[in-house]
């Protein structure tokens, strides 16, 4: 049986929220991403933009506003929006990529509009379905594709909300790459070289190594999405 309720105690850490001032908080309908990986809706309006100061006025924007993630509208405080996902608020022109901050918290970047219509995805497995390449990416989405010129770890830029491949991001030296997890979670280097698991980063001067399942390549030498500040 699913869990209708969460305490904001047992409430993932990578959220923003008042831990001790509510007993409970909102648990996000199941979705794309693991519980921590995102933050319900509802929760990023109030916590992380400052939008909503409660449920009552969440539904109010959700009702009369055009709430968009990666494209599509939504109607539920409680959908999760996760890692590298677009929320656009259309009628104030604003957009946000959710990624994940160097204190290991989700946070909203606000980006320009050209931007918010692209999004990458990282490529975590493969697989033969039928004659054709699946690809199964870091939110739990997957494509079919003909040719299997793609190798895990790799990022693929699709445009929103049709999906379509624009771009393509190899795991590779010279690489920029963002860090989702680990000790500098939330930082960004230059890939120098590759291990079989590891990799090895120069970040502000400083170089060290980190496993490769906690890279996202973002760009080749700068950085195709823009980053949380440091």
């Amino acid at each position: 049986m699913v869990k209708k309720h969460l305490k904001s105690l047992a409430a993932p850490r990578s959220w923003v929220i008042q831990r001790k001032q509510y007993t409970f908080t909102v648990r996000p309908l199941p979705g794309k991403h693991k519980l921590g990986a995102g933050m319900p809706l509802r929760l990023i309006f109030r916590n992380l933009l400052g939008h909503v100061k409660s449920r009552k006025e969440m539904n109010y924007v959700l009702t009369h506003k055009n709430i968009l993630v990666d494209g599509k509208k939504v109607d539920d405080g409680r959908t999760q929006v996760g890692l590298m996902d677009v929320l656009s608020i259309t009628d104030l022109q604003e957009y946000y990529r959710m990624l994940i901050n160097t204190k290991g918290k989700i946070t909203a970047v606000k980006i320009g509009a050209e931007e918010g219509q692209m999004k990458p995805l990282k490529l975590v497995n493969k697989s033969l379905v039928k004659g054709k390449v699946q690809l199964q990416f870091h939110d739990g989405t997957t494509t079919l594709v003909d040719k299997n010129t793609y190798k895990t770890g790799d990022t693929l830029l699709v445009s929103l909300p049709d999906r379509k491949v624009i771009g393509h991001l190899a795991l590779e030296p010279q690489q920029t790459v963002y860090l989702t997890q680990g000790k500098h979670t939330g930082e960004s280097g230059l890939v120098k070289s590759i291990t079989t698991k590891e990799l090895t980063i120069e970040s502000q001067g400083t170089t060290f190594t980190t496993p490769k399942a906690s890279a996202f390549v973002v760009g080749k030498g700068k950085s195709q999405i823009l980053l949380p500040s440091l």
